[in-house]
């Protein structure tokens, strides 16, 4: 499975959608720019999914 570019901009329109949805009080700009940031991470660092069965320790 190939990581999804355009998965940080979903997460910034979700999380802004979500925030707002939630009356959220704090910075929304900063908080969908730490969710951009870890899917950024995730993307880039993630454990890959490995044969049925198996474990992965971090």
């Amino acid at each position: 499975m190939r990581p999804d570019p355009t998965a940080p901009q979903a997460a910034r329109i979700k999380g802004r959608t979500g925030l707002t949805m939630l009356g959220w009080p704090g910075s929304q700009l900063d908080a969908v720019e730490v969710l951009a940031v870890l899917v950024i991470n995730a993307l880039e660092h993630g454990i890959t999914p490995g044969p049925p069965g198996s474990c992965t320790r971090a």
